[in-house]
């Protein structure tokens, strides 16, 4: 027992023992990421390019590490890394798995637990904000709103803000107000290579993904026989040394997504309504394969997922507000 004298002395009791004989780290921050996605939208596509990128940071904040929570989380990354490295694309009943993962020392935002749900969609999916299942969608953490408008018809592109009023709706029917909780919500164009009038600027943006770069390149180093630890690996000076800095490029790519989008009539209501709701939006792109060249089941090339971590990083910025 820490006595009163010792106390009176200022010492401090010891920190309990973790499993590898050093200090018990303090414990992190919960991350929820609720996504919502209509079938066909690249909600699985999106997550294994996620699961991807968030194992291989550690090229980019050397202090970084990420590792899975369960035994069932690192078997299901383990086989979609595999999948991905023979060029394999999502069956269409792959979803209905929880993905529950551990982060260590990201720059900016610190450790986090966080907790990804790829089931069917709650709010698009099932009926009243709750899925088949009876899963109700967590409104109180950012959301995340995958959108592939290569999958809309003419029709339903001109109908996107009346999507955005039945997720408006699911959310005030499970008790929350607009006014006095507003809704933190990530508009996330997927697919967005295959996006035929995309902006110049926007598709720069997607290809040249400074962490997707320097995620291939740890892999080239890796095949001439480096190992993690040598100073080749530190990538973080041509990438993102700075977290601010890939910030503000959020931020300027956030505000070209809502100019473009509201330059057409279907962009510019999905935005008043967002308005008309208090919703604190914010819109980013991504393509979790690089390239829709596939065939029976197949890439024609390797998985190239680029700005998958955008969404991610912009609720860990929304959360943190």
């Amino acid at each position: 027992m820490w006595t009163w004298l010792e106390k009176l002395l200022g010492r401090t009791p010891p920190r309990p023992k973790g499993p590898f004989g050093i200090g018990q780290l303090p414990a992190p921050r919960k991350t929820t990421l609720e996504i919502l996605a209509s079938q066909g939208h690249g909600k699985t596509s999106f997550l294994w390019g996620l699961m991807y990128m968030t194992r291989r940071l550690s090229g980019v904040w050397p202090q970084y590490a990420g590792w899975s929570q369960d035994p069932e989380t690192e078997n299901a990354i383990q086989s979609l890394c595999q999948a991905m490295i023979n060029r394999e694309l999502p069956a269409e009943d792959a979803s209905d798995r929880n993905y529950h993962l551990l982060l260590r020392s990201m720059q900016r935002w610190g450790d986090r637990r966080l907790l990804v749900k790829d089931d069917r969609d709650p709010v698009f999916g099932g009926a009243n904000g709750a899925a088949p299942g009876g899963r109700e969608v967590n409104w109180g953490v950012p959301v995340c709103w995958l959108l592939s408008l290569p999958n809309l018809g003419d029709d339903e592109a001109q109908l996107i803000d009346v999507r955005l009023n039945n997720l408006v709706r699911a959310r005030l029917q499970s008790g929350w107000s607009f006014e006095a909780q507003p809704l933190k919500l990530i508009v996330v164009l997927t697919k967005a290579d295959r996006i035929p009038n995309l902006p110049t600027e926007l598709r720069r943006y997607l290809k040249d993904d400074p962490l997707a770069i320097d995620v291939k390149a740890e892999a080239e180093l890796l095949a001439h026989g480096l190992r993690p630890g040598d100073s080749a690996f530190r990538f973080d000076d041509k990438a993102v040394r700075s977290k601010e800095s890939y910030l503000d490029r959020l931020w300027e790519i956030h505000g070209q997504i809502a100019a473009w989008l509201g330059s057409t009539l279907a962009g510019s209501l999905l935005e008043r309504r967002a308005g008309a709701q208090h919703i604190d939006l914010r819109f980013c792109l991504v393509s979790a394969t690089g390239s829709d060249l596939c065939s029976d089941g197949h890439m024609e090339i390797n998985w190239r997922p680029h700005r998958v971590l955008d969404p991610l990083f912009w609720a860990l910025e929304l959360e943190s507000r």
